[in-house]
């Protein structure tokens, strides 16, 4: 009988040890679940990068804009509208006379960080109204426009000429100029915010 006894305390403590082993096997397995996790994470962001890289270079070959910006942002902007006389004399302030020709003097600017492309065809307009009796603006009286191109981070100026008639209205006109990139229908797009100025006759 004590024989008997001594066998079956040895299996009940043979079976405890059995037990630790198989519990200390438990955390290296949830290592290796975490490390998986963290690897398809890393495979997942570098597919996205490289889609993304390959949607950027796509753009910049063909000139289209497909970065989320181009839908947001204007690629050009109107630095600036002067006046000037026939003879290319600046005129400050803008002030002319019944007869005289008055040249809208305008500059426009292409930045280098747009995703248009590194030249840009471009619509430039040039509107003048008269006098207004009430605001905004009077009657429309001249419209001059021209077909130009620029690269990234250039500058270009350009002017339009207006004979003021003998017969004119005196007081303040407004100018006011557009950039598109053509004139209306499909895929037409403003390329620059509107801008104003005003010159008067006297």
């Amino acid at each position: 009988m004590p024989e008997s006894k001594r066998s079956h305390r040895g299996t009940a403590k043979s079976g405890f040890v059995s037990r630790q082993t198989s519990d200390a096997k438990e955390p290296p397995e949830k290592i290796y679940e975490i490390r998986v996790g963290v690897a398809q994470l890393i495979v997942v962001v570098a597919i996205s990068v490289l889609l993304i890289l390959g949607l950027y270079s796509y753009a910049l070959a063909y000139q289209a804009p497909f970065h989320p910006l181009a839908q947001i942002t204007r690629p050009m902007t109107i630095q600036s509208i002067t006046f000037q006389d026939i003879s290319g004399n600046p005129r400050s302030p803008a002030i002319f006379a019944r007869g005289e020709t008055v040249v809208v003097n305008v500059t426009v600017s292409y930045p280098s960080d747009t995703y248009f492309g590194t030249t840009l065809n471009f619509l430039q307009i040039a509107e003048i109204w008269e006098p207004p009796p009430t605001p905004p603006y009077g009657p429309f009286t001249f419209i001059g426009f021209f077909f130009g191109s620029i690269n990234q981070g250039q500058q270009v100026s350009s002017g339009v000429g207006w004979a003021i008639p003998a017969q004119a209205a005196t007081g303040v006109y407004t100018v006011e100029v557009f950039v598109w990139n053509k004139w209306g229908g499909s895929g037409w797009s403003v390329y620059a915010d509107p801008q104003t100025a005003t010159f008067t006759v006297s």
